[in-house]
This record gives structure tokens, sequence and C-alpha cells, in this order.
């Protein structure tokens, strides 16, 4: 039995093309954008071994929605001169088409597509890393909407975080509730209860870090957009906790900041689009 003739072997297999995936959209290779797609995806179509034999076994529904998502990727590729295309990195082309597959949330789809726009662009290339199509599965839809809100990190560098707590007389503490970010007045978001939560889980992937330094204490007085936003928070938030539950503990506010670190900066540049329908259009 020949090499080519083992039911493991790839080399009698034909490469998948870009007319293959997009089977509902196009009738030819002529229409307008078909071309710079190819080239974008031309080294992740010839990873027959690790994209041919799942897209075999798909659903058509899974199809048609890949088809439908890559057909925004040509459209926005449609404007560019072929020769300013390039072939994307399989290392982050080859999960993010199969993950386009499955994903059902279009704002978390909307990520992998800016990812594979960019990774096709030599200017965004530079901000493109093979761990962000990871990162994109490690977060849910409403963490997907809150990045919405640092999408010019430049202005929005520290967000503050407002933790309530009881102190009695021996001062020791015991947590309440918080961080206390504001983002479910800002975001259209699923389960706003939840923002603690995903506040550890962007820490965790590296999107944000904690500014450990006390926050707005009676010595700052700097006035800055991120102290202002501080001051609002404790105002929305106070009356919840606004008088001593029993004699001798009181309920005390602290601040940390929250930093869009570096990597997340590189994050919300390669993968984050503005998406005005996930705002509420509220301003604290």
């Amino acid at each position: 039995m020949s090499s080519s003739d083992h039911p493991n072997s790839t080399e009698g297999m034909t490469k998948i093309t870009v007319t293959q995936l997009l089977p509902m959209v196009y009738q030819d290779a002529l229409q307008p954008g078909v071309k710079q797609l190819g080239i974008a995806l031309e080294s992740v179509l010839s990873l027959v071994p690790t994209l041919m034999l799942p897209f075999k076994y798909v659903s058509e529904a899974a199809k048609l929605r890949l088809s439908m998502r890559l057909d925004k990727l040509r459209e926005s590729l449609q404007a560019k001169a072929a020769e300013d295309v390039f072939a994307i990195a399989p290392e982050i082309g080859v999960p993010v088409i199969e993950k386009l597959l499955h994903v059902q949330d279009e704002s978390l789809a909307s990520l992998y597509l800016r990812l594979l726009e960019q990774a096709s662009d030599k200017d965004g290339l530079a901000f493109t890393h093979p761990s962000f199509p990871n990162l994109i599965g490690n977060l849910s839809p409403d963490e997907a909407a809150i990045l919405q809100i640092f999408f010019d990190p430049d202005e929005y560098n520290t967000w503050p975080a407002l933790y309530f707590g009881l102190e009695n007389n021996r001062k020791s503490s015991i947590h309440l509730r918080g961080p206390l970010t504001g983002w479910e007045l800002l975001v259209k978001l699923k389960q706003p209860d939840s923002i603690p939560a995903y506040v550890e889980n962007m820490l965790r992937c590296g999107i944000f870090a904690f500014n450990h330094d006390t926050m707005f204490s009676k010595e700052n007085t700097r006035g800055d957009h991120v102290e202002r936003l501080g001051i609002r928070l404790k105002e929305l938030y106070s009356p919840e906790f606004g008088s001593p539950m029993q004699k001798g503990v009181d309920i005390q506010a602290s601040f940390f900041g929250l930093i869009v670190t570096e990597y997340g900066r590189m994050f919300i540049r390669a993968c984050v689009v503005p998406q005005p329908e996930l705002l509420t259009g509220v301003t604290l």
C-alpha cells in the first residue's frame, strides 16, 4: 500500500479552498475581496490535517455560519490591494477558523474576525499574538462587551474598583462586596451580578492588573478622570452600605486601580472593534 492510499494519509487529499469555505456566498472567485481573502488564508488552508478533516465532519449549519463570518472578513479586505495583504500565520489562523465554526455569540465572533484581519495586515501584524485565539476562548460574551469601554486604552488606562468591608475596633476587616466598577451601567450585560468574577477572569487572562496602592485617599487631590470615576462609584453604591451594622463595626470603602496591561492593550488593539449597540449610552 502506498503512503497516499493509507487511510490516515493526507497526501491524496485536495487542499481546501476559499470557495469551499464559502459555498453559500460565492459562485465564482471573481467577486471583490476573494483574491485578498485567498492570500490571507493561504497558509491556513494548506494545513489539511488540522483543518480539512474537522471541516469535513461539521454540520451544514456550522459551515454556513463560518461562510457568513468569513464573508465579513472578505468585505474588510476587499478595499486593500492584494500586495498589502499578508498570509495569516497558521498559529493564529487555524484555531480561529475552527472557533468560528462553533462559537455562537457574535460579539466573540467579532473578536476572532478582527484578529484575522489584523493578522493579515502589515500594520496590524505587530499587535497580534498567537495566544490571542485561546484568550478569546476564555472570555464570556459579557467580558467581550466590557472591553468596548477600553477601546481607547490611553483614555481609560486605569479604572477604579470599589470594595466595601466591615472593620471592627481591632482593625480586622471582613469583605462584603466588590470589586464594583459601574460597568453594568455602561454596557448591556446578560449577567451584571457576575462582574466580580469577570474582573477576576480578566486579571487571570492578563488583560488587567491591580494597582495595589490604595487610591483616592484624603491626601489624593489630583482631581483627574479616574478619581472622579471613583467618587461617582462611591456615590452610586454607598446607599446600600450607608450605616454601621452593629456597634463598634464600621463599613469602609476602599479603592484599587484596574490597569490595562501592555498585553491587554495589544489584545484590545488587535481584536476589539467598536460596537455601539453593546453600550447603554450612560456615562458616569
